[in-house]
């Protein structure tokens, strides 16, 4: 990771948590979420209100329950490594 100190295993992304250092993220190549607390595979988006994984071009779609289940799936939570 960039601060020199964190690692991650093979196929992870280093994201920045909510307390601003680095975690993994259990997706190659993720999107990190602003928060700290979510990461989307790549691809995606990362949208704030709900905090959910879309496409880029799902910009109302994310209203329909369905797809709103779907998105929340997709997120992974930032964790913390020792």
């Amino acid at each position: 990771c960039p601060d020199q100190k964190t690692s991650c295993p093979d196929k992870n992304t280093c994201c920045k948590n909510k307390e601003g250092k680095f975690g993994c993220c259990a997706y190659n190549n993720a999107v990190c979420c602003k928060s700290g607390t979510y990461c989307c595979p790549k691809g995606y988006i990362c949208d704030t209100l709900p905090e959910i994984c879309r496409m880029p071009e799902a910009k109302e779609a994310w209203k329909n329950t369905a797809n709103r289940f779907i998105q929340n799936i997709l997120r992974r939570k930032v964790q913390e490594q020792p």
